[in-house]
């Protein structure tokens, strides 16, 4: 028989053709919505909310949402890394000092949710509009942000975050 197939490749190029589905696993059937999922969709304003509270120069919502297990992480919009509780709730007070109060405004728009269990991910655009400290005018922000959430005790805590900043919005 393998004599024969080498004679004939159009021969053997069908024998794998017709394998190749017996090969491939099944696809998963759809899942209705859990109430993990909305569960997660529920903490989303929280969250927001707790982004515009930074935004006006206080982190302490921001940090009650961080996780409080080894292994959180930051990728800065300026290129650093930032790991683990302590140094992640100091960099985050960095950050709000950076801030005056506002009133901060902010837009989420999320490109990608999903929710697998107790992880969760979000990839969002964020608009803002904010005061950096010492100044008396009003700047605007436009962030791209990757975020993973862990379910902890109960609630939803932010795991890692990696944003950037990017030039002015589009329409």
């Amino acid at each position: 028989m393998v004599r024969l197939l080498r004679r004939d490749p159009g021969r053997l190029a069908a024998i794998a053709l017709a394998l190749v589905p017996a090969l491939m696993p099944a696809p998963a059937p759809a899942q209705e919505s859990s109430s993990a999922d909305s569960s997660f969709q529920a903490f989303l304003p929280r969250f927001e909310a707790a982004t515009r509270s930074m935004l006006d120069g206080d982190s302490a919502e921001w940090k009650a949402l961080l996780t409080t297990e080894p292994g959180g992480t930051l990728f800065t919009p300026f290129g650093g890394v930032v790991r683990e509780a302590s140094p992640l709730r100091e960099q985050y007070d960095r950050a709000a000092a950076r801030h005056e109060p506002g009133p901060a405004r902010l837009e989420v728009e999320y490109l990608a949710i999903d929710v697998s269990g107790d992880l969760a991910y979000v990839v969002a655009l964020e608009r803002s509009a904010f005061r950096p400290a010492s100044s008396d005018s009003t700047r605007a922000g436009y962030t791209r942000a990757t975020m993973v959430f862990r379910r902890e005790d109960g609630g939803w805590k932010l795991r890692h975050r990696h944003m950037d900043h990017l030039g002015a919005p589009t329409e």
